[in-house]
Formats: structure tokens, C-alpha cells, sequence
């Protein structure tokens, strides 16, 4: 084994041994924890084995085994941002929907009435420190 071989290793053992712990103290969710795993394992793999990549680049026509680790990362990197943005775009509409509730249920603006206003206004609430403490 090379000295890259034998780094890199442990550096993939020591990875899928965090990924156990984090999954054992459920400090993660079992899923993600058993993919990233998962990366790991087949990193280490590759690592130790690097002919492989060449014997699946011949299965797959492609070429050679480097080709295959390209190919592999732009395809994983597309399926990654896409999740990402479409994460991003959910996120952002939740936002906006709670924001319109929140102004429904609670309006900067008394409503035009005969009775004095019981609550001071806006612009008396945002210079107020105790207003940050203040509870609806």
C-alpha cells in the first residue's frame, strides 16, 4: 500500500466510525447518517482497490476509471444543487406564507375606530427594550 492509501484510509475509517457514533446517539437523522456511511464505505473501497474504477469504466464503455469519478461527482453535484434550490424554493414559501398570516393576524395599523388606542403603536414598540421581552 502507498502512503496515500494508507492516509486516505484512515482517514475514510475514521469518518464512517463518526457517522456510526453520531447515528448510535441519535444526534442525526438514520437516513442521512447511513448515505454519508455509505459514501465512505465505497470511498474506501476505491481507495484500496483502484483498479475498480477501471473494471467498472470498461463495463460501462467509458474509458478509464478517472472518467468514471468525473463523470459520478457532476452527476451527484447536479442531483445535490437541484435538491438544494428545490429545498431553498419550499423554505421561501413557507416563510411567506407564515409571513402574510402573521400580518393578517397581527397589523402594524389599529383599525380606524371612535375609541382610544389601548396599545401603543409601532413606532413606540420598536424603541421599547422591554419589547423584545414583550409576549402577544
Amino acid at each position: 500500500m502507498t502512503l496515500f492509501q494508507w492516509l486516505c484510509s484512515g482517514l475514510m475509517s475514521a469518518l464512517i466510525l463518526m457517522e456510526v457514533v453520531l447515528q448510535l446517539t441519535g444526534k442525526t437523522r438514520s437516513i442521512i447518517s447511513s448515505l454519508r456511511a455509505a459514501v465512505w464505505l465505497l470511498a474506501l473501497f476505491l481507495i484500496l482497490v483502484p483498479s475498480a474504477t477501471n473494471r467498472v469504466a470498461e463495463i460501462l464503455s467509458i474509458g478509464r476509471g478517472a472518467d468514471v469519478l468525473l463523470y459520478g461527482m457532476a452527476i451527484c453535484f447536479l442531483l445535490a444543487f437541484f435538491y438544494l434550490l428545490h429545498a431553498v424554493e419550499r423554505q421561501r414559501e413557507q416563510i411567506s406564507r407564515l409571513v402574510r398570516r402573521l400580518a393578517i393576524d397581527r397589523p402594524y395599523h389599529q383599525p380606524l375606530s371612535t375609541n382610544p388606542p389601548t396599545e401603543r403603536t409601532f413606532s413606540e414598540q420598536q424603541f421599547d427594550p422591554e419589547f423584545e421581552n414583550a409576549k402577544p
